[in-house]
């Protein structure tokens, strides 16, 4: 296997076929979220310098670590976890109706820190699908943690969200399935569903390859949302 085939097996393992795992019993990390970005760095160091700059490449080009394809018709959880149970891993099925912004992702064990370089001047570019009506104390929140995927590029992979709930109740959620997903594959389904008073609330769940819910949770940003 040649360098740029090893890098890209790293960076886009949804275009190579694997084959399956044996199921690993999750148990969720006890280290530090630094710790966790500090073994990644340090696998990057491992690299030689040939592919190193293959991946400053592919992060400075913007290119994204998974394929987000648009579907048809509104998921339920049911039909989510169906879809991603048959589906290879870094594949996102994702949806925008005037009510729903739905995005599921299977992660294979080890994805959560791959890409853990931020651009806030990339993504403060983007207008999303789902802003504020007036200017208030939101972030340009990423449906997925940009760990799982490098994009800072994509309008589709984040909305506008309540700042307290994002680095607060959201951000334990998403590091629990990050310490999960260091031993185990998940299967991530987001739901952002929008409320007769035009705010939104922000479901959440994420499965074990066994179809076991690992942890599920909502939040609720009572502001109020302009679709696009």
């Amino acid at each position: 296997m040649n360098i740029f085939e090893r890098i890209g097996r790293w960076l886009t393992p949804y275009k190579y076929a694997f084959e399956d795992n044996d199921m690993v019993e999750y148990k969720l990390s006890e280290k530090a979220t630094a710790v966790r970005r500090q073994r990644v760095k340090t696998k990057r160091q491992g690299l030689d310098e040939e592919a190193k700059k293959e991946l400053s490449d592919f992060l400075e080009r913007g290119e994204i670590g998974i394929k987000v394809v648009d579907i048809n018709n509104i998921m339920s959880k049911e039909d989510a976890y169906i879809r991603l149970k048959s589906s290879d891993s870094h594949i996102g099925y994702f949806i925008h109706t005037d009510n729903h912004h739905q995005l599921a992702v299977k992660f294979e064990e080890s994805s959560a820190w791959k890409y853990y370089e931020r651009s806030n001047k990339r993504r403060m570019k983007l207008r999303p699908l789902i802003e504020y009506t007036k200017k208030g104390s939101s972030d340009r929140t990423h449906l997925i943690p940009v760990g799982f995927h490098g994009s800072e590029n994509d309008e589709r992979l984040l909305i506008d969200f309540d700042s307290t709930i994002n680095r607060q109740n959201l951000r334990k959620f998403e590091e629990y399935v990050s310490g999960v997903n260091e031993k185990s594959e998940v299967l991530w389904f987001i739901d952002i569903v929008r409320q007769d008073d035009d705010s939104v609330i922000w479901n959440a769940v994420v499965w074990d390859e066994d179809g076991r819910i690992i942890i599920e949770d909502q939040f609720h940003d009572r502001n109020k949302f302009r679709w696009r």
